[in-house]
C-alpha cells in the first residue's frame, strides 16, 4: 500500500545551526519514512515549502549585504533536500526532492494531488493553548484536509516490533484504517489490537426507575453487539497475515479518554484510526477525534480518510493562487 510516500520537511523547525540542522520532529519523520521505504520498497519524495515573510521590506535592517530572500531560502531548502536524497540513495532507496512556495500544509496537499502520493509522513511540534485553538498545527491541518493517509510521527523511534492499535468506531472508515494497519503490521511483523471504546448513552438519560440489574444487562448487550461488530470487521479483512485481537473498552467518560488510557497502559507505538473533515466554526470548536487525540498521545498516529472524502484544495483553484507566489519546482 505504500509505494509513493511524501515526507514533509519543515525547515522552520531547524536548530541553532540553521536549515541543515533539522529539528527533532522532522528528524523522526525522516527516520520512520526511511525505515518504511526500506521495508516496503517505497519511493520517497522529500518536500519543503518556502514561505517568504510578508515583512521582506524590513530585510535591510537585518543584513548589510543585498539579499534576494526568496532565492536564499530556496538555495538553503535545496541543499537540505539534496542531502536527504543522497542519504537515501546510499541505502538503495529511490528518492526525489520537491519544493513549493506558500503555506506548508497547502503545498503538501498540492504535491499529493499532483504526484498521487499514497502516504504523507510529517512530524509535529504540538502547539499548545491559544495557538492550537486558533491555528492548529501543520499535522492537524493535514489530518483535516489531506486526501491521502497521514502518518504523524512523535519523538522516539518505532521499535523493531511496534505495538499497533486501531481505534474503531465500527464505521466504514474504520475498515480502511484496519486495512492500513494490517499493511504496516506485516511490514514490521507486528500484531494489532482493534479497540472499540464502548459508550452507554442511555446512562445519561433520566428514564425513571432503573435498577442496577437492568443497567448491567444494558451494558452487556451493548458490549456484546460491539464485540460482534469487531469480529465482523476483522472477517471483512480477508487475506491478511496480520494477527488482530479485538478489544472492547468502557468509555463512560468519553472515547478520547478511554483510548488515551489504553494507549498509555499498553505502551502503544502507533495509533491508526479514521478521520473525517469538518470545516468552518464547528470544525474549529469541535474538530474530530483524530485531531483531538493528536495533541494528547505520546505515540505516532496514522490517520485515514473516508472513501467519500472531498479535498478542499484543488489544482484548479491552487494554480490561480500560485501565479503570484512562484512556480512549482
Amino acid at each position: 500500500m505504500f509505494k509513493n510516500v511524501l515526507v514533509g520537511i519543515d525547515l522552520s523547525q531547524s536548530g541553532p545551526s540553521g536549515p541543515s540542522d533539522l529539528g527533532a520532529p522532522v528528524q523522526e519523520a525522516v527516520r520512520q519514512a526511511v525505515v518504511l521505504a526500506e521495508k516496503a520498497s517505497a519511493r520517497l519524495t522529500f518536500f519543503a515549502a518556502v514561505e517568504v515573510p510578508e515583512q521582506i521590506r524590513y530585510l535591510d535592517l537585518l543584513t548589510n549585504e543585498p539579499l534576494d530572500l526568496k532565492q536564499s531560502l530556496t538555495d538553503q531548502a535545496n541543499a537540505v533536500l539534496a542531502r536527504l536524497v543522497r542519504d537515501c540513495e546510499a541505502k538503495g532507496i529511490t528518492a526525489a526532492a520537491r519544493m513549493g512556495y506558500g503555506i506548508g500544509w497547502e503545498e503538501i496537499i498540492v504535491a499529493v494531488l499532483r504526484e498521487e502520493h499514497d502516504l504523507v509522513v510529517v512530524g509535529t511540534r504540538d502547539p499548545a493553548g491559544i495557538e492550537r485553538f486558533l491555528f492548529g498545527s501543520t499535522a492537524q491541518k493535514l489530518l483535516r484536509n489531506c486526501p491521502c493517509p497521514v502518518w504523524v510521527t512523535k519523538p522516539g523511534p518505532l521499535p523493531q516490533t511496534p505495538r499497533i492499535v486501531v481505534a474503531s468506531d465500527l464505521s466504514s472508515v474504520s475498515d480502511l484504517a484496519l486495512q492500513m494497519a494490517a499493511a504496516v503490521a506485516i511490514i514490521w511483523n507486528a500484531n494489532i489490537h482493534l479497540v472499540h471504546a464502548c459508550d452507554y448513552p442511555l446512562d445519561r438519560v433520566w428514564i425513571g426507575s432503573v435498577n442496577d440489574e437492568n443497567t448491567k444487562q444494558y451494558h452487556a448487550q451493548v458490549r456484546g453487539d460491539a464485540e460482534r461488530a469487531l469480529a465482523e470487521q476483522i472477517a471483512r479483512l480477508s487475506g491478511t497475515a496480520a494477527t488482530i485481537t479485538p478489544v472492547v473498552i468502557d468509555a463512560q467518560r468519553g472515547a478520547d479518554l478511554a483510548i488515551l488510557k489504553y494507549l498509555e497502559k499498553h505502551s502503544v507505538d502507533l495509533l491508526v484510526m479514521g478521520t473525517a473533515a469538518r470545516s468552518g466554526i464547528p470544525g474549529m470548536l469541535v474538530g474530530n477525534t483524530a485531531e483531538r487525540l493528536l495533541q494528547e498521545v505520546s505515540c505516532s498516529m496514522l490517520a485515514v480518510k473516508p472513501s467519500d472524502f472531498q479535498c478542499p484544495v484543488t489544482l484548479g483553484n491552487e494554480s490561480q493562487r500560485r501565479r503570484a507566489q512562484g512556480p512549482y519546482l
